[in-house]
């Protein structure tokens, strides 16, 4: 008997007991939906150096579920964002004004620490 019979012949009778069958299990994939905010989240918190926030996002989530201080409408838009007392510092990136649903903007008071881009202004 040659080694390569041997080694065949040993790994034929290794038991495989231990390996699951899933040929009759259902497999459920759940479908990720991406914000549609979340491009403008991700600019946001890069600008603000969300590294060093006291609750950081996970940004590669781009369901942004969970996210911290973000409520979303039913349609899956950024409906307010409220960060007071998390410790951001930067500026405010423009493409936060694309948050087209966004009715409540909260950040901590920073005299003279904070850039807001002029979307912010407009009424």
């Amino acid at each position: 008997m040659t080694v390569l019979q041997l080694l065949l012949t040993l790994w034929m009778s290794f038991p495989v007991h231990n390996i699951p069958n899933i040929s009759n299990q259902k497999i459920l994939i759940e479908e990720k939906i991406c914000s549609p905010d979340y491009e403008a989240l991700k600019a946001f918190y890069r600008s603000t150096n969300g590294g060093t926030w006291t609750n950081k996002w996970d940004t590669t989530d781009c369901t942004v579920t969970g996210w911290y201080g973000v409520t979303k409408d039913d349609e899956n838009r950024v409906q307010e964002l409220v960060l007071d007392a998390n410790h951001l510092s930067g500026s405010i990136p423009d493409e936060l004004g694309n948050l087209e649903s966004l009715t409540a903007f909260t950040l901590e008071y920073k005299p003279n620490k904070w850039f807001a881009p002029s979307w912010y202004w407009k009424t």
